[in-house]
Protein backbone atom coordinates (compact mmCIF):
# COMPACT_ATOMS: atom_id res chain seq x y z
CA UNK A 1 0.00 0.00 0.00
CA UNK A 2 1.27 3.44 -0.87
CA UNK A 3 1.74 6.02 1.84
CA UNK A 4 -0.80 8.82 1.71
CA UNK A 5 1.85 11.37 2.61
CA UNK A 6 3.94 10.90 -0.51
CA UNK A 7 1.27 10.05 -3.01
CA UNK A 8 -2.07 11.51 -3.91
CA UNK A 9 -4.84 9.67 -5.59
CA UNK A 10 -6.54 10.88 -8.70
CA UNK A 11 -9.30 9.18 -10.56
CA UNK A 12 -9.39 9.08 -14.36
CA UNK A 13 -11.47 7.41 -16.94
CA UNK A 14 -9.53 4.83 -18.86
CA UNK A 15 -10.01 3.88 -22.50
CA UNK A 16 -12.84 1.46 -21.65
CA UNK A 17 -14.77 4.07 -19.74
CA UNK A 18 -13.95 2.66 -16.32
CA UNK A 19 -12.88 4.79 -13.44
CA UNK A 20 -9.26 4.03 -12.62
CA UNK A 21 -7.30 5.20 -9.64
CA UNK A 22 -3.91 6.66 -10.44
CA UNK A 23 -1.35 7.35 -7.73
CA UNK A 24 0.87 10.31 -8.43
CA UNK A 25 3.82 11.42 -6.40
CA UNK A 26 3.28 14.71 -4.58
CA UNK A 27 5.58 17.56 -5.49
CA UNK A 28 7.01 18.73 -2.17
CA UNK A 29 9.91 21.03 -1.48
CA UNK A 30 12.78 19.39 0.44
CA UNK A 31 15.40 21.30 2.40
CA UNK A 32 15.79 23.70 5.28
CA UNK A 33 14.17 27.01 5.97
CA UNK A 34 16.20 30.11 6.66
CA UNK A 35 15.09 30.07 10.31
CA UNK A 36 16.36 26.51 10.76
CA UNK A 37 19.73 27.43 9.27
CA UNK A 38 19.99 30.50 11.51
CA UNK A 39 19.25 28.41 14.60
CA UNK A 40 21.99 25.95 13.63
CA UNK A 41 24.46 28.81 13.10
CA UNK A 42 23.62 30.34 16.49
CA UNK A 43 24.11 26.99 18.24
CA UNK A 44 27.44 26.45 16.46
CA UNK A 45 28.52 29.98 17.42
CA UNK A 46 27.74 29.34 21.08
CA UNK A 47 29.67 26.06 21.03
CA UNK A 48 32.65 27.75 19.35
CA UNK A 49 32.59 30.63 21.86
CA UNK A 50 32.86 28.13 24.70
CA UNK A 51 35.32 25.70 23.11
CA UNK A 52 37.92 28.09 21.61
CA UNK A 53 39.09 29.75 24.86
CA UNK A 54 39.31 26.33 26.48
CA UNK A 55 41.43 25.11 23.58
CA UNK A 56 43.70 28.17 23.87
CA UNK A 57 44.26 27.47 27.58
CA UNK A 58 45.09 23.84 26.75
CA UNK A 59 47.67 24.88 24.13
CA UNK A 60 49.20 27.42 26.53
CA UNK A 61 49.45 24.81 29.27
CA UNK A 62 51.04 22.30 26.86
CA UNK A 63 53.64 24.87 25.76
CA UNK A 64 54.43 25.66 29.40
CA UNK A 65 54.98 21.96 30.10
CA UNK A 66 57.41 21.81 27.16
CA UNK A 67 59.32 24.77 28.59
CA UNK A 68 59.38 23.19 32.04
CA UNK A 69 60.78 19.97 30.62
CA UNK A 70 63.47 21.92 28.76
CA UNK A 71 64.31 23.81 31.96
CA UNK A 72 64.69 20.55 33.89
CA UNK A 73 66.96 19.24 31.14
CA UNK A 74 69.07 22.40 31.35
CA UNK A 75 69.35 22.03 35.12
CA UNK A 76 70.44 18.40 34.72
CA UNK A 77 73.06 19.42 32.13
CA UNK A 78 74.37 22.07 34.51
CA UNK A 79 74.56 19.52 37.34
CA UNK A 80 76.44 17.05 35.12
CA UNK A 81 78.91 19.80 34.24
CA UNK A 82 79.27 20.69 37.95
CA UNK A 83 80.19 17.09 38.79
CA UNK A 84 83.03 17.24 36.24
CA UNK A 85 84.36 20.73 37.06
CA UNK A 86 83.14 21.43 40.59
CA UNK A 87 81.87 24.80 39.34
CA UNK A 88 78.96 26.06 37.21
CA UNK A 89 81.07 28.75 35.54
CA UNK A 90 81.36 28.18 31.80
CA UNK A 91 79.05 25.16 31.68
CA UNK A 92 76.41 26.82 29.52
CA UNK A 93 78.90 28.44 27.16
CA UNK A 94 80.83 25.19 26.62
CA UNK A 95 77.77 23.02 26.01
CA UNK A 96 75.38 25.66 24.48
CA UNK A 97 72.68 24.31 26.76
CA UNK A 98 70.26 27.24 26.44
CA UNK A 99 70.56 27.38 22.64
CA UNK A 100 69.93 23.66 22.30
CA UNK A 101 66.95 23.77 24.65
CA UNK A 102 65.24 26.68 22.90
CA UNK A 103 64.73 24.32 19.98
CA UNK A 104 63.27 21.70 22.30
CA UNK A 105 60.84 24.22 23.80
CA UNK A 106 59.44 24.82 20.28
CA UNK A 107 60.68 28.42 20.38
CA UNK A 108 57.60 29.37 22.39
CA UNK A 109 59.81 30.17 25.37
CA UNK A 110 63.29 31.66 25.45
CA UNK A 111 65.44 29.74 27.89
CA UNK A 112 68.42 31.45 29.49
CA UNK A 113 70.85 30.33 32.17
CA UNK A 114 72.23 32.81 34.68
CA UNK A 115 75.30 31.88 36.71
CA UNK A 116 74.91 33.63 40.02
CA UNK A 117 78.34 32.41 41.17
CA UNK A 118 80.51 29.29 41.00
CA UNK A 119 78.09 27.34 43.21
CA UNK A 120 74.71 28.59 41.95
CA UNK A 121 72.74 29.00 38.74
CA UNK A 122 69.23 29.90 37.67
CA UNK A 123 67.36 28.75 34.54
CA UNK A 124 64.77 31.22 33.17
CA UNK A 125 62.04 30.57 30.63
CA UNK A 126 60.41 33.67 29.18
CA UNK A 127 57.37 33.23 26.95
CA UNK A 128 57.45 34.60 23.41
CA UNK A 129 53.89 35.88 23.66
CA UNK A 130 52.18 37.56 26.60
CA UNK A 131 51.40 35.23 29.49
CA UNK A 132 51.08 36.05 33.13
CA UNK A 133 50.97 33.56 35.92
CA UNK A 134 47.49 33.98 37.43
CA UNK A 135 48.80 33.81 40.99
CA UNK A 136 51.74 36.21 40.71
CA UNK A 137 51.39 38.11 37.44
CA UNK A 138 55.01 37.22 36.57
CA UNK A 139 55.47 35.76 33.07
CA UNK A 140 58.94 34.24 33.64
CA UNK A 141 59.38 30.71 34.98
CA UNK A 142 62.53 30.14 37.03
CA UNK A 143 64.39 27.10 38.32
CA UNK A 144 67.50 27.39 40.50
CA UNK A 145 70.34 25.08 41.52
CA UNK A 146 68.40 23.95 44.60
CA UNK A 147 65.45 22.78 42.49
CA UNK A 148 63.20 25.62 43.64
CA UNK A 149 60.52 26.39 41.07
CA UNK A 150 59.42 30.01 40.93
CA UNK A 151 56.54 31.00 40.76
CA UNK A 152 55.31 27.81 42.39
CA UNK A 153 51.62 28.05 41.37
CA UNK A 154 52.51 28.20 37.66
CA UNK A 155 54.59 25.04 37.78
Amino acid sequence: MLSSRRYRSQYHLNSEGEVARVAQRKHSQGGFTLIELMIVLVVLGIIAAIAYPSYQRYVERANRVDAQAAMMDAAQSMERCFTLRNTYVGCDADNNIAGRLNLEANNRYTITIDQVDAAAFRVNAEPGRPFDCPATGDPVLRLNHLGERIPEPCW
